[in-house]
């Protein structure tokens, strides 16, 4: 029987050798490929993972909550340049103790007086400089010209504090102010009489 088959093999070699490759190939064709339904739930767990493997865009928006994610298995950079919203103010916090009182400062200019320079008159069609002092410890706050006689035709030009020269650059910039300085012109043929006033506060 043995040797039967033996001769019958020699006699038809093609015919076993294309039947052999016919049974390998339906054998390996009828081998799917393993999905996702091939898998018993459950019967996966994150040692059979590949570290690294996955990816943000392997899992579908939403599949995984909160409850799924072991506490203290993500850190601060996980989240490293993440965008979120900003979230709702917070309520606001208790009003806290009053502080201690401040030391009590400096005494201010309470007391402020008008020095006058006194009559000075003016020539017709003239320029004439008219200047007040405040007295020693006091200080200047403002100043100007006193004419009733001829309000129509006197004319101040320059006004301003002193000490500053009378001719430009002024240096008076930064410094204590102690005085006051006119500059009038009389419009008339006629001399009149002005007074350049100044107002001086102390401590």
């Amino acid at each position: 029987m043995l040797t039967r088959t033996t001769d019958h093999v020699r006699r038809q070699p093609v015919a076993y050798v294309a039947l052999f490759f016919a049974l390998a190939g339906t054998g390996v064709a009828a081998a799917p490929s393993i999905t996702g339904r091939d898998v018993k739930d459950n019967s996966l767990t994150g040692a059979d993972v590949k570290n690294g493997s996955l990816t943000g865009a392997d899992l579908r928006k939403g599949s995984v909550t909160g409850r799924q994610i072991k506490p203290g298995s993500l850190s601060a950079s996980s989240f490293a340049g993440w965008q979120l919203p900003a979230g709702p103010a917070g309520p606001a916090g208790a009003t806290g103790p009053v502080g201690p009182a401040g030391p009590t400062g400096p005494a201010g200019a309470t007391n402020v007086v008008m020095r006058s320079s006194g009559p000075v008159t003016v020539s017709a069609n003239g320029f004439q400089k008219v200047e007040v002092n405040c007295q020693a410890g006091e200080r200047a706050t403002g100043g100007g010209m006193y004419n009733e006689a001829q309000v129509n035709s006197l004319y101040v030009t320059s006004s301003y504090p002193t000490p500053n020269p009378t001719t430009p650059p002024s240096t008076g910039n930064g410094q204590t102010p102690t005085g006051w300085r006119i500059w009038v012109h009389n419009n008339v043929a006629s001399p009149y009489s002005v007074e350049a006033y100044v107002l001086c506060a102390k401590p």
